[in-house]
């Protein structure tokens, strides 16, 4: 007999799946329930391809690759990224992957902080990228402290001048960067809107803001770059916070 059977009264208040493997507060139906400041959709996506290649011990192959891309779009992702078009390695992934028939929609880092940021670009629209992800920094840890041979030219210049070319490439751009102070997230999400960005990235490369603050910041990042402008998030786990945080 099913435990729905057994105690009908407790279906008052938790919800159980059909096979009965688990159960939730139907409190939750009423804290999730959308709030007009929520988004209408959310996209999902993937980062295993790049960043499950930083695991200690990880090295998957080209053919591990495609299986791991096939099994993404099997269970529903629209997007994943793939890594760094300075990487030969990437392009050529990309070049197989969409030969497969696949549709998923690749990312491509480039570095805008890079000399060669402009070429970085090239080979990632020129190599079949949907999307030339723009990432960077911004802050006197990594560019003074404790990385002094960093660049530290005018990040709204730079940023500006990066996302205005990938869009003449005929990308489709997204751009972010690690901020510690408001005033820089203040300067730069214009510079990205002005260049044409469609989409504002929120970066916690560290894994260290709590959820609150995380929130603000997304918040912050709509009010500066309009109604129209996508905004993404990628949160690392360092302090186990990447979930709640996303």
């Amino acid at each position: 007999m099913k435990i729905r059977d057994q105690h009908p009264e407790m279906l008052k208040e938790v919800e159980l799946d059909p096979q009965e493997r688990w159960m939730a507060p139907l409190l939750n139906k009423i804290a999730v329930e959308p709030s007009p400041g929520q988004p209408a959709s959310v996209t999902i996506r993937d980062d295993t391809l790049r960043s499950g290649g930083n695991t200690p011990g990880v090295n998957a192959t080209a053919e591990e690759k495609l299986e791991l891309a096939e099994k993404l779009e099997a269970i529903g992702i629209v997007e994943a990224e793939v890594g760094y078009s300075s990487i030969p390695q990437n392009i050529e992934f990309i070049r197989t992957l969409k030969s497969n028939g696949s549709k998923l929609q690749v990312g491509m880092h480039t570095r805008y902080y890079d000399p060669d940021y402009r070429a970085e670009i090239k080979r990632a629209v020129d190599g079949g990228a949907d999307l030339v992800n723009l990432v960077g920094y911004w802050s006197y840890i990594l560019t003074h402290a404790l990385c002094p041979q960093n660049w530290q030219g005018n990040i709204e210049e730079r940023v500006f001048d990066a996302v205005s070319y990938a869009k003449s490439l005929g990308a489709r751009v997204a751009v972010g960067a690690d901020y510690h102070r408001l005033d820089q997230v203040a300067r730069f999400v214009p510079a990205a809107v002005a260049g044409g960005a469609d989409r504002i990235v929120v970066y916690d490369a560290r894994g260290w803001l709590v959820p609150q603050t995380l929130a603000f910041l997304v918040r912050y990042v709509r009010t500066l770059g309009g109604p129209d402008v996508e905004i993404g998030v990628h949160c690392h786990n360092d302090m186990g916070l990447a979930t709640i945080n996303t």
